[in-house]
């Protein structure tokens, strides 16, 4: 039938118009449409997932790093993808059909009760990313958070006491921040080459950004945290731990007026292309272009120069 309405429609037979006729479908009341949670596919058996050492995970966000990145590497490792949340539930339930999801959700707090699901991803806007950790925490789940997992000191204080509640009632969370470009091989080579050499280090680093929209949400200061909270804090670990040899503990720049390092969660609040002094008797100068070619590659270059002693 449809191939006779298309041979209509481009054929010399006049016609004034197509009527097309689609199979009946099941009608579902007002009420199961209004659910915040909705099945997409039957339920995977846990006890085969627990044998395989496959844990259930609970995405929080299905936007563009969440789909092209984030939940691709969760399914190609072997997680059970069992519920993806969005604010209005459009884009989870498109993503949760698309990657093979149980579940979409638009009520993060029912999936942060279900007892079934030990771990959750956050990947949301910037602003929000603080509160739904000590949420986590308080509902015992391990943590996969994108960076910042903060954009004020006042959230780190609240997630490090959520996370000593969770150690003390015995639960040893993982709280894990995606700082996904320490892992890069280029960026694995320098700190390998790097590892040995006991001499002090100044190390140069650039990011071609490329242009972002003033109007984007990542430049509100209030939900993006702008360029160095979002995205130049990575950039910060990343230079802290390229040229540091051994296990010394967190960086602490000159810039953080909070007193001493914590042994679990560092941030900082600086502007870009700074230079600065860390621990480890080395400088860091980082600088995030947004001018930049885009002929040019976008990722992380570094240059590291080894001081005489």
């Amino acid at each position: 039938m449809r191939t006779r309405a298309y041979d209509v429609i481009g054929g010399s037979e006049p016609s004034l118009g197509v009527l097309l006729t689609y199979p009946d479908v099941e009608a579902v009341d007002d009420a199961t449409l209004r659910q915040p949670t909705a099945r997409l596919s039957p339920p995977s058996s846990v006890t085969a997932a627990d044998e395989l050492g496959k844990a259930a995970i609970g995405v929080i966000g299905s936007g563009n790093y969440a789909t092209g990145i984030l939940i691709p590497a969760f399914k190609q490792a072997g997680a059970r993808l069992k519920s993806i949340a969005s604010s209005t539930g459009v884009s989870s339930t498109h993503a949760g059909r698309k990657f093979g999801f149980e579940e979409t959700t638009t009520d993060v707090d029912a999936m942060l009760e279900d007892e079934t699901l030990p771990a959750v991803v956050i990947t949301t806007r910037h602003d929000t990313h603080a509160d739904l950790v000590v949420r986590s925490l308080k509902a015992r789940k391990h943590i996969f958070v994108e960076k910042p997992l903060a954009l004020k000191y006042a959230e780190l204080d609240a997630i490090e006491a959520a996370y000593a509640e969770a150690v003390t009632d015995g639960f040893n969370p993982c709280l894990m921040v995606g700082f996904n470009r320490r892992f890069a091989p280029q960026v694995k080579l320098i700190k390998g080459l790097l590892s040995h050499e006991p001499s002090p280090k100044a190390m140069v680093m650039s990011v071609n950004a490329g242009a972002i929209p003033a109007d984007h949400w990542t430049q509100d200061a209030q939900i993006g945290g702008v360029s160095y909270r979002g995205r130049g804090v990575s950039l910060h670990r990343l230079t802290s731990t390229s040229g540091r040899r051994g296990n010394r503990g967190p960086s602490r720049t000159s810039h953080d007026k909070r007193g001493p390092a914590t042994p679990r969660l560092s941030s900082c609040n600086l502007p870009m292309d700074r230079s600065e002094p860390f621990t480890t008797s080395q400088t860091g100068t980082r600088r995030s272009l947004r001018n930049g070619s885009k002929s040019s590659r976008r990722a992380v270059s570094c240059n590291s120069i080894i001081s005489a002693s």
